[in-house]
């Protein structure tokens, strides 16, 4: 299945190796934290409801 993927990948990302596990940790790692950006906008908010009152008002 990883075999697969990296020759997926290889496929898609103009000269790029297979073999670039450095360039691969950076881009998962920049898409988790975009990804963790991205729901703490709408989470922190929302965190600060008291459940009990949203329940009411619906």
């Amino acid at each position: 299945m990883v075999w697969l993927a990296n020759r997926v990948l290889a496929s898609f990302l103009y000269g790029v190796r297979p073999g670039e596990y450095g360039l691969r940790a950076g881009v998962t790692l920049l898409l988790v934290v975009a990804a963790l950006a991205a729901s703490h906008g709408p989470a922190r908010p929302t965190a600060r409801l008291d459940p009990v009152d949203v329940l009411r008002a619906d």
